[in-house]
């Protein structure tokens, strides 16, 4: 990196930090109609820092653009000449992904807005993806990518804050299949002969070339049977068939050489399985498979590899709709060796919910073979290994009518005249792939930081991006400061920062601050403003009445009354809501276990719309003599003694459309500490208007939006413990 891009760079994100929109601000509320390619593709040519990628082509995005960084090659593999050939020796950062926000082009330097969270190593051919965000989304037509053309292409991604709809159509849904890895070419034609090894030079015509996979190979190991990684290998001579394509299950052997020629196993292997299960989070693409040997001009080569679909949505309907990253199948040949099928892809999903008719990341069928009427047998191909399936929870799988992982099927003997007709000549089918349901995407959505409201008293667990190291500070509340999901406990408004180091050696900082919300309650009672009092005996001997008598200022509606455990006490549902007037009373019916003896408790739980007000409440035996333990005091008291504050947000009303600058009119009862903060459609905070005590009454406060966009956003007025949230639409 230049010393003036050294120098601007820190200043230019930080003014971004205060002018960009949010990264998804601009996704109004409608529904895009979107059809074949909608992603854009650049080879990344350097990565100079944690933040800072060059690309061959800058001119195709802009600032703001969600991306997708993925890593398609960079495996280590052995290059023995045994069976050995082309195992995994290194993983790298092969495979690695994650989304980022673009926040700064200049020339063909791109800064993202946080730190790359993995490895990458641009010897293995990592590309930027574009991803269109969408707020809902048609699929008018099929969905596909731009083919794997060995250095950028073959994945679908797609990133939708609401629905995306599928049609239920013959042309409809999303297919990267047949987009992955190249099948290997069917060999030279040289004098027919046995050869034995697992690898021979490109041009030798000893071997059909090898699939391409997830490892770079050069020209010296570029044909024969040795399968390099999920590349299935090529048919050696004479007439052996290619093996299949590996993906998340290996690929099948191809065929037997020539019946004439001893029919020895020398079929190409079939390529590899991809260590998902091993590895955190990664994704590659299927294998090519291996090309068959021929002689005569008439051999096929391999099948393609399945490509890549990434799509984050809330909810994906599509119940007629099909996913598929299929390997593709190899052609039939004549009286040479055929090639192996394409691995099948992967499909990862992240949703809350999803309904399709069937997502297919099968491995594609080995090359059959007709030659003609000889009677003789000659090599066919090996079927692709399976893909993967990757959920973001096992709930997902019951909305999909089929998932295919099936691997591919051998290759036959088609001629009716061949002694080995309507078999697959030693070939082997691919294996079964696999549906995970742990998916975690790696992503950077621009939530630098959180704004969570809960109750006092209670907990709620933290998190952050994945990384090597966590530091939590305060430690005031933490179950732990060094882990990456702490529980924490305030006792009153804080803001906890972590600083999150990955393997890349970058670091990102994080905050989240908890607006701690004091409940009108204590743990062991009541607080002062609402009280239960023993009240007369019921001619049922079940039930009892107890009364309900507001002290504060304000009328306190509760619009749900229950019991924690629901066993021993019940509350009739006809009495609720319940209000209960500025100092008065009012009678509620109690009723209880009517074959219960000997003491029961239970805890009643009043929800106001705010925190709920929790009390601990004993009986004792079915007469019920006396309502021993009814408490009423005010020991551990967390609200205020002048009840909640009566909070209303008088204008603008929910989902209004709003001009800047525009005036935010609320009312309190009483007097009452008030929040009222502006959040963009990712959840940031976007802009505090008040942050303090104020009196009882009618107050207006404006806010003229600046530097921000036209876009969704909310507003969040909080007094005591009571809340109100209303949309609204911003446009400048």
């Amino acid at each position: 990196m230049n010393a003036r891009w050294q120098c601007i760079l820190p200043i230019l994100l930080a003014l971004l930090g205060c002018l960009a929109p949010a990264a998804r601000a601009h996704a109004q509320s409608r529904t895009d109609t979107i059809e074949h390619v909608v992603n854009r593709y650049a080879a990344v040519t350097e990565i100079s820092d944690c933040s800072t990628i060059f690309v061959d082509n800058p001119t195709q995005f802009s600032v703001n653009d969600r991306v997708l960084i993925i890593q398609m090659k960079g495996l280590t593999i052995g290059l023995d000449n045994s069976a050995n050939f082309g195992a995994i020796t290194s993983y790298g950062s092969s495979g690695n992904f994650e989304f980022g926000t673009i926040a700064l082009i200049i020339g063909n330097q791109i800064a993202l807005q946080s730190q790359l969270q993995k490895l990458y190593d641009i010897s293995g051919l990592v590309q930027l993806v574009g991803i269109p965000h969408y707020q809902n989304a048609y699929a008018r037509d099929r969905l596909s990518a731009t083919p794997w053309n060995g250095r950028t292409g073959g994945v679908v991604a797609i990133d939708c804050l609401g629905t995306l709809y599928l049609p239920a159509s013959s042309t409809g849904g999303i297919s990267a299949s047949g987009l992955g890895f190249s099948g290997g070419k069917v060999s030279e034609v040289v004098t027919a002969r046995t050869r034995t090894d697992f690898f021979y030079a490109g041009g030798s015509g000893d071997g059909g070339y090898k699939g391409e996979g997830a490892a770079a190979i050069d020209n010296a190991h570029a044909c024969g049977r040795g399968a390099p990684a999920n590349g299935g290998g090529g048919g050696n001579n004479h007439n052996a068939g290619g093996g299949g394509g590996g993906s998340c299950g290996a690929g099948g052997i191809g065929g037997k050489q020539y019946s004439g020629f001893g029919q020895d196993p020398l079929g190409g292997a079939g390529g590899r399985s991809m260590p998902y299960p091993d590895t955190s989070f990664r994704a590659w693409m299927g294998g090519g498979g291996g090309g068959g040997h021929q002689n005569e001009l008439v051999g096929t080569p391999g099948g393609t590899g399945g490509g890549i679909v990434i799509i984050r949505a809330d909810m994906i309907e599509g119940s007629q709709a099909d996913i598929s990253a299929r390997g593709s199948d190899a052609g039939e040949s004549g009286f040479d060796g055929a090639g192996g099928g394409g691995g099948g892809g992967a499909v990862l999903i992240q949703a809350r919910s999803v309904h399709l008719r069937s997502i297919d990341v099968g491995g594609g069928a080995g090359g059959s073979v007709n030659n003609g009427r000889l009677s003789s047998c000659h090599g066919t191909g090996g079927g692709g290994g399976g893909g993967i399936i990757w959920l973001s929870a096992p709930g997902l799988s019951g909305g999909i009518g089929q998932a295919l992982v099936n691997g591919g099927a051998a290759g036959s003997e088609v001629n009716t005249q061949s002694p080995c007709h309507g078999t697959s000549y030693g070939a082997g089918a691919g294996v079964r792939g696999t549906v995970r349901t742990d998916l975690e995407l790696l992503e950077d959505d621009g939530s630098r930081s959180r704004l969570t409201a809960l109750c006092s008293g209670d907990s709620i667990q933290l998190t952050t991006a994945p990384g090597v190291s966590y530091a939590w500070s305060p430690a005031e509340g933490l179950s732990c400061t060094d882990c990456r999901e702490p529980v924490a406990t305030p006792s009153r408004d804080i803001t906890y920062t972590v600083v999150v180091r990955y393997a890349s050696g970058c670091q990102d900082v994080f905050t989240t601050t908890l607006d701690v919300i004091s409940q009108p309650v204590d743990v062991s009672g009541l607080f002062a403003g609402i009280c239960l009092i023993d009240s007369t005996k019921l001619a049922s001997a079940t039930c009892r009445l107890i009364t309900l008598r507001n002290r504060g200022d304000v009328r306190v509606d509760l619009t749900k009354i229950h019991f924690l455990h629901n066993v021993d006490f019940s509350i009739p549902p006809s009495q609720l809501p319940l209000s209960i007037p500025p100092h008065s009373d009012v009678t509620l019916k109690v009723c209880f276990a009517p074959t219960a003896e000997g003491e029961m408790r239970d805890t009643l739980v009043a929800q106001d719309g705010g925190c709920p007000m929790r009390v601990p409440m004993v009986s004792y035996g079915v007469g019920f003599g006396s309502m021993d333990g009814l408490v009423c005091n005010t020991s551990v008291r967390l609200g205020s003694p002048g009840g909640r504050p009566g909070l209303r947000l008088l204008a603008p009303g929910s989902n209004a459309i709003v001009t800047s600058p525009v005036t935010f009119r609320f009312s309190l009862a009483g007097d009452a500490r008030v929040r009222l903060v502006i959040h963009d459609g990712l959840g940031r905070v976007a802009a505090m208007l008040v942050d303090a005590s104020l009196s009882a009454g009618v107050h207006d406060v404006e806010w003229d939006g600046r530097g921000l966009s036209s876009g969704i956003y909310s507003c969040t007025l909080t007094a005591g413990g009571e809340g109100v949230t209303n949309s609204l639409m911003l446009v400048k």
